[in-house]
């Protein structure tokens, strides 16, 4: 009975968990931007124009499709900061190259953030990037 009991607790708080981190980006809820440059998410190469971006049903990964293209899934991890004042996409870029860094949605304190690749940090040892913040749609 102490095992029935406790399993349910855990159960129950392992769905809340998972479904705070969800309801950021939640399954009816879309993020779309016109982005103008060719970028890149993960190891995957986005080309530029209208983008949308929606939660896949799993905690952390996001489906991400750029004018009719397959889409691309990523996986994201969470970052705090103050309240986003809009909803939008984070880039860095060095030279003439993109990556996706960040999601953030109008009035949350939490985004989504997608981890460096190995050529990132390539990149990133050589220069500091520079931002570029593209105002979404959600």
């Amino acid at each position: 009975m102490k095992k029935q009991v406790l399993f349910s607790l855990l159960t129950t708080v392992l769905l809340m968990a998972a479904g705070s981190a969800y309801a950021q980006l939640g399954s009816r809820q879309e993020v779309r931007a016109n982005v103008p440059f060719d970028y890149k998410v993960g190891n995957a190469a986005m080309r530029a124009g209208n983008c949308s971006i929606r939660a896949t049903g799993t905690p952390d990964a996001l489906a991400i499709r750029c004018d009719g293209s397959e889409a691309k899934l990523a996986l994201t991890g969470s970052v705090s900061g103050k309240p986003a004042s809009e909803t939008k996409l984070v880039f860095h870029k060095y030279g003439d190259e993109y990556f996706l860094a960040q999601i953030w949605i109008a009035g949350e304190n939490t985004g989504r953030q997608f981890p460096r690749t190995r050529a990132e940090k390539e990149l990133m040892s050589r220069a500091e990037p520079d931002s570029v913040v593209i105002v979404a749609q959600k």
